[in-house]
């Protein structure tokens, strides 16, 4: 599997991300337009296979301190493969996320999560995960 940036001058890479996102519970509601102006302004990498998008994550970071996950799919047929560990393995490994600690918002997922070390926060109504990495002296 390989996880690149977004090519946003392919048309056909953005629209097989749009069509991942908007393929999950949370990213229906949102159109191609709003899609595409989320990932401008963020860091959106896809994974691929065989020249396929087979998923997708964004990321908002300081690269200091803070990162965000947004948006991870992992096409569902491919799903319980192991894919999606790989894909966020293969993110936390990027040299410029090395010394950040992770958030997200996971309403479905939090045993996935659980396995790379995010732990829910208390009292979080938003379902908001922490994650802190090894080596960051916390």
């Amino acid at each position: 599997m390989l996880i690149r940036k977004l090519n946003s001058e392919n048309e056909k890479e953005l629209s097989a991300a749009v069509k991942l996102v908007q393929n999950t519970h949370w990213g229906v509601k949102y159109s191609q337009d709003q899609l595409l102006l989320a990932f401008r302004n963020s860091d959106s990498y896809v994974a691929m296979i065989d020249g396929e998008v087979i998923g997708f994550v964004r990321i908002l970071s300081d690269q200091l301190y803070m990162s965000y996950i947004f948006d991870m799919v992992i096409k569902e047929s491919l799903r319980n493969k192991s894919l999606g560990g790989e894909f966020i393995q293969q993110i936390f490994a990027m040299e410029k996320y090395q010394n950040t600690v992770w958030f997200l918002t996971s309403s479905d997922a939090q045993i996935f999560y659980e396995k790379f070390g995010f732990t829910a926060l208390k009292n979080s109504e938003e379902k908001l995960m922490f994650c802190a990495r090894h080596g960051l002296g916390l």
